[in-house]
């Protein structure tokens, strides 16, 4: 079997068989990815009774928009994750705490951008949404500070993950995830609202940022962070830079529909977006899921100088993403109408022609994101954010323009998928020209 397909790795140890890292990755990918899709299927239908409609889009789009705003501290942790799997093996131990305390620095220079971003963000939450109140404005500002402990925890967690070790940061992720949920049911059905809500998510973040910077410590032998020299810095910042960008661009991809559903068309249909997409979204994940196995395989490949080999993993990879997502597609477009009814109602259902768009953008983004984590493997950023950061655009300024002129957010959604068509057609391309030097 190939690597873009390989089986769960088991290895003897002491007459005993156990997983290796990398079964247990891919098991705690899974397990967190269930997890989280479990959560949102329970807490998603109370959160809209104790709510209403208009309040739970509310409480989902700013949360959408915080997460976004995250993004722009993820550079320089994400690079981390690259320099530590490239180094793990040979470099000293005082080498690679350099290398965590450059991340940190890094993360700390980005807090300031962060926090003006996000302040941003909340002093417009009231003009976004005027029938939400002053809590609205509290909630924000406890969302932004749950943003800078986001950034702060992914230190540990992308160190982990570099070290193949993921599958521990996975689990935790896991567990806070049904803890967090549950701290958000307590809370709506208090009568909390939307400041109780925000200040569970920061109840839940802190104790599991402490946890997960005690799991780096026990896991990783040589883990800590030491003052980084002009070197750690400059490496961090040349890879962290641009993955930045493309951090930020997936955010906005991801987020462009919700947020401009609620803004354009109104919190309460933004509520209804929610559950209409949630199957095509839920979608979207198990294809990353599944085509991320291979690209270990592939980057060992480009690293040999194999280039067949790359370009057969490549071409595995996308007849996997597409028959993965076109199959599971079709199903929803056919059963989501049913699904949502005995979820959450069947007013929550946006209609046919709505669903069947949301399937094809959901599509659109698995092949986008595939795409681009076939040019992660082949360390290739720069294009990539130069063609996403367009596509944005040109993206937003078609959906906004379709909504304007038919007041229909089927359009508004026909816009954004066209307007990503450059993204859609680029980012193969750019990969075909590497595989080929």
């Amino acid at each position: 079997m190939s690597d873009g397909a390989s089986s769960l790795e088991i290895v003897p140890v002491r007459g005993r068989i156990v997983l290796s890292a990398t079964a247990r990755n891919r098991i705690a990918n899974y397990l967190n990815f269930a997890t989280t899709a479990l959560v949102g299927l329970i807490v998603n239908p109370i959160l809209l009774a104790a709510l209403g409609t208009s309040g739970f889009g509310i409480w989902k789009t700013i949360a959408r928009l915080f997460e976004t705003v995250i993004a722009t501290q993820g550079g320089a942790t994400q690079a981390l994750k690259w320099v530590l799997a490239r180094e793990n093996a040979q470099a000293s131990a005082d080498a690679l705490r350099r290398r965590v305390g450059s991340a940190l620095v890094n993360w700390a220079l980005w807090a300031a951008p962060f926090a003006v971003l996000a302040l941003g963000l909340v002093l417009a939450l009231p003009w976004m949404f005027p029938q939400a109140g002053p809590d609205l404005t509290i909630a924000g500002l406890i969302l932004a500070i749950n943003g800078l402990v986001a950034g702060l925890v992914s230190i540990p967690a992308y160190s982990l993950i570099g070290v193949n070790k993921g599958y521990l940061a996975l689990g935790l992720s896991a567990l806070m995830a049904g803890i967090v949920g549950a701290g958000l049911v307590f809370a709506a059905l208090s009568g909390w609202g939307l400041v109780g809500m925000a200040a569970m998510v920061l109840f839940g973040s802190v104790p599991g940022a402490a946890l997960c910077y005690w799991l780096a410590w026990r896991a990783i032998p040589w883990w800590g962070i030491a003052a980084p020299g002009p070197v750690d810095m400059a490496d961090i910042n040349r890879l962290g830079g641009w993955t930045l960008g493309w951090s930020a661009i997936e955010k906005v991809l991801l987020a462009s529909e919700l947020v401009l559903i609620a803004l354009l068309a109104g919190a309460a249909m933004a509520g209804q977006y929610v559950f209409t997409a949630y199957a095509a979204q839920t979608a979207l994940v198990i294809c990353l899921l599944t085509t991320n196995a291979a690209m270990p395989g592939l980057g060992a490949r480009l690293a040999a100088g194999n280039r067949a080999e790359a370009a057969m993993i490549i071409a595995q990879t996308r007849r996997t993403s597409l028959l993965l997502s076109f199959g599971v597609g079709a199903v929803i477009i056919c059963a989501n109408a049913a699904f949502v009814a005995l979820w959450a109602g069947d007013a929550m259902y946006l209609g046919a022609g709505a669903n069947a768009l949301i399937v094809i953008a959901a599509i659109q983004l698995a092949h986008i994101r595939t795409e681009a984590q076939i040019l992660d493997a082949m360390l290739i950023v720069k294009p990539r954010v130069l063609l996403g950061a367009g596509a944005v655009v040109v993206g937003i300024a078609c959906a906004i323009a379709g909504f304007v002129l038919t007041a229909d957010i089927t359009w508004m959604i026909a816009g954004l998928i066209a307007g990503r068509l450059a993204l859609t057609l680029g980012l193969p391309a750019i990969a075909r020209r590497a595989v080929r030097r």
